[in-house]
């Protein structure tokens, strides 16, 4: 049992509110231990002022600048080395954890915030920037396959056939591929289906299989409108964006890739988790533009007047659904799709319509 102590000396007292500072003596009685110890600054007009230990913490006692906080006070010794002294003669264990403790604090957020810097450089700078070149090195085919998967399951749970006339379909289509042969030469498989829970929409696979909605197809007024998605559509599909989708999120992989330069593992990696992606994807804003930049400059270029695709962008903005895909409840892949929402980068509709817009008039 420790009896009580009472241990003083001499420094500066600074009242938290300028740089000015008071001669005072320092007071540290101690009774059974330094957890109900009380810590009393004696100034020269002999007024005190007293701290219980919780309010006492210790700063820096490695070296000769040690001092005591105490609330918004401060109190630094005349001689540096007598607060450490005092901690190695007395039982200061509290000022040295506190010191430890607030160093580890400190270290733990400039790790955490290292840790956050480069992931956030990771996944949205250096993977952005760097996916296009990747998916130039790999081949051309490697997500044929998985768009097959994910065209099958959509088959299965959500499409069905058509009810747009059959003859209407292929006017469509001819008028399409007359307007922009390339778009023909492409290989482009375009196809009509009914999707209750998809809703007004057009999603291109990376394979060329461009699927256009019977709730999409209410919307269209005319050849102009519909040709104008289709060529947003294929855009997606000749500048690779679903692969570089995909290498953005098998991250990891990615990233092991940069360093170590393993294509094997990449295209592992890719092949895995592509059809569950392809599924639920949604562009980034980047590649959106891009598409739309495609789709105005083709339009251009054939006499053909780039609005009408602002105008069907607007059409899917009233209606309510902005290409929206598949209910969550309805499309099972739960958490993990949860979490690719909050990452996405997508642009809000609005924002499209005004931005192609602008460049129409360009």
């Amino acid at each position: 049992m420790k009896t009580e102590q009472d241990h003083s000396m001499s420094g500066y007292f600074y009242n938290g509110s300028s740089s000015a500072r008071q001669k005072v003596v320092l007071r540290i009685v101690q009774k059974t231990s330094l957890s109900d110890a009380l810590f009393i600054i004696e100034h020269e007009d002999l007024t005190t002022q007293s701290f219980q230990s919780h309010e006492v913490s210790a700063q820096d006692l490695s070296g000769a600048d040690s001092s005591l906080q105490m609330g918004p006070f401060e109190f630094e010794p005349l001689d540096g080395q007598a607060l450490r002294q005092l901690s190695d003669n007395l039982d200061l264990r509290l000022f040295k954890r506190s010191y430890l403790f607030k160093s580890l604090f400190i270290g733990l957020c400039v790790t955490a915030t290292a840790v956050f810097c480069f992931f956030y450089l990771l996944i949205f700078i250096v993977t952005p920037a760097i996916t296009p070149t990747i998916a130039n090195m790999l081949p051309e085919d490697i997500l044929d396959k998985p768009s097959e998967v994910s065209f099958k399951q959509l088959e299965r749970y959500y499409f069905k056939p058509s009810t747009v006339f059959i003859g209407r379909q292929q006017h469509y289509i001819d008028t399409f591929y007359k307007t922009y042969p390339e778009a023909k030469q492409a290989n482009l498989k375009i196809l009509f289906r009914s999707a209750d829970k998809i809703g007004a929409n057009a999603m291109a696979f990376p394979n060329g299989v461009i699927v256009v909605t019977d709730d999409f197809m209410e919307l269209v007024a005319s050849p102009d409108e519909l040709n104008a998605v289709l060529l947003h559509e294929w855009a997606h599909v000749k500048h690779q964006h679903a692969l570089q989708q995909v290498i953005q999120h098998s991250i990891f992989a990615a990233g092991f890739f940069m360093v170590a330069g393993d294509l094997e593992l990449l295209t592992d990696s890719i092949l895995d988790i592509a059809p569950a992606l392809l599924v639920s994807m949604q562009f980034s804003r980047s590649m959106e533009q891009d598409a739309d930049n495609f789709a105005i400059e083709t339009m251009k270029e054939h006499g053909k007047d780039p609005s009408a695709l602002a105008d069907m962008l607007l059409k899917l903005h009233m209606s309510g659904l902005d290409e929206e895909h598949i209910d969550d409840e309805n499309q099972g892949l739960g958490l993990f799709s949860k979490l690719l929402e909050l990452l996405s980068t997508h642009p809000d509709m609005e924002e499209r319509v005004e931005y192609v817009k602008e460049k129409t008039l360009l």
